[in-house]
């Protein structure tokens, strides 16, 4: 009897090493080999899970409007510095221009995180106007392309772990066209789409093809044309394609025995790969040639490294990150020169300016805890009170464009900011809920 508890000891001890062993090895961050794990993936993770829909985003399939946007004598509300954009959690936004004969007025639309619905609002007044009627639910994540009219949506399925990305066009149903005994669509323009849903009842649909299954990160050339994507290999690692943006004339440009990368495509035949970030963990960024998949390290060697690379891909901006503080610079890639700079955050929370040389708008916590990031930021374990700066990163000259917290009495923690072409709007997400908010920064 004792011989037999003996060994069904053993047993037992051996497995939970070996489980130990696994869950050590599965969950290390900064490009690990193992197997596909999809909670690797979605950087920010999945919440808020299953967010309520408010009625305002339910419409009555006429394109509701969330706040006319109208004062009592009929006067059109301007917004104000700082407002509030969507009601509800959102996956992804756009700011585009739409044109008439006589003006042209920038607006965002944004998918809705509950129903895929998309919405679109114009920057200068209140109000929102429902404009797809396509229910897809609980999209995490709503990658579009630069003009506005399509977009790629990802999502996991309900009875399974595998990712699902979908790239889809706006289309507006053709009036009194009945083909098949179904309504016909058109894909339109961006303003076309505005234009005949602020005219009339109609809403638009989404429709398009999927891409391939469990992509783990996912980006879109400036111009919108290509995207470039990441697959789990087929054992370990993972598998880099460039392809049309609805998927089309795949070709494979990267292969790598890691698996967890995050992508970008700062500029035209560029694309940035930096490991995926731990903090007390070495990070590397590295550029692939689009066209030919030439691979060649940027910078690397850095505890936690995140980044986001300039569209002229000439600078970066990186962080790094120990087990309980993180600094701040911005990297010159010809010079190979590190310059702290005067403020302390994450690349994810800047966006480089356009318009502007050497200038950067940047959500910058009022303090740091001591933490080990980004993991904490991105666990939500921990989360930013945020005040909105401008930087000019060859002089370090610092500007306050704004305090949420005295403007609208909330805490912010902004994320994925977006300029207007003319930059007189910073559009951003409030990591907090995922609402989408926008901010005048013209003064």
């Amino acid at each position: 009897m004792k011989k037999a508890l003996t060994i069904i000891l053993i047993i037992l001890i051996i497995a939970a090493v070996g489980v130990g062993i696994y869950y050590f090895f599965d969950k290390q961050e900064g490009g690990g080999t193992g197997s596909f794990n999809i909670t690797n993936y979605f950087p920010f993770g999945k919440s808020p899970e299953t967010p309520p829909t408010s009625p305002n985003n339910t419409g009555n399939g006429t394109g509701n409007t969330t706040g006319t946007g109208v004062g009592p004598n009929g006067e059109v509300l301007p917004t104000p510095q700082l407002w509030q954009i969507s009601t509800d959690p959102q996956s992804g936004a756009v700011v585009f221009q739409t044109n008439d004969a006589s003006s042209s007025t920038t607006a965002v639309r944004y998918l809705d995180r509950a129903t895929g619905n998309v919405f679109e609002s114009k920057l200068s007044v209140f109000g929102q106007k429902r404009i797809s009627n396509t229910t897809i639910p609980k999209v995490y994540e709503a990658l579009w392309l630069p003009k506005g009219n399509s977009l790629v949506l990802r999502y996991t399925s309900d009875d399974t772990d595998t990712i699902k990305s979908l790239y889809a066009k706006i289309v507006l149903p053709v009036k009194n066209v009945v083909v098949a005994n179904a309504t016909s669509t058109t894909s339109a323009t961006s303003t076309e789409i505005s234009t005949e849903i602020n005219n009339g009842d109609v809403l638009a649909e989404l429709q398009g093809t999927f891409l391939p299954a469990n992509i783990s990160s996912l980006s879109i050339e400036p111009t919108g044309g290509k995207i470039f994507y990441l697959t789990p290999g087929q054992l370990v690692g993972s598998t880099g394609f460039v392809a049309n943006a609805d998927g089309g004339s795949a070709i494979q440009i990267f292969d790598s025995p890691l698996r967890e990368w995050l992508t970008s495509w700062p500029k035209a035949g560029t694309i940035a790969l930096n490991t995926k970030p731990s903090g007390g963990i070495l990070g590397y960024l590295y550029f692939i040639d689009s066209k030919t998949g030439k691979f060649e390290k940027v910078l690397g060697g850095i505890n936690g490294l995140t980044t986001l690379v300039a569209p002229n891909g000439l600078e970066v901006l990186y962080s790094e990150s120990g087990t309980s503080n993180t600094s701040f610079g911005v990297y010159t890639i010809k010079t190979a020169l590190k310059q702290p700079l005067p403020l302390r955050t994450l690349p994810e929370k800047c966006v480089w300016s356009s318009r502007q040389e050497s200038t950067i708008y940047c959500a910058v916590p009022k303090s740091m805890p001591s933490a080990k990031f980004p993991d904490a930021w991105y666990q939500g374990l921990v989360s930013f009170n945020d005040i909105v700066w401008k930087i000019n990163i060859s002089t370090g000259e610092s500007e306050i464009v704004a305090e949420p917290v005295n403007l609208v009495e909330k805490e912010i923690d902004a994320i994925n900011l977006i300029l207007d072409q003319d930059e007189k709007y910073l559009v951003f997400t409030n990591k907090k809920n995922y609402q989408l908010w926008g901010l005048r920064i013209s003064k």
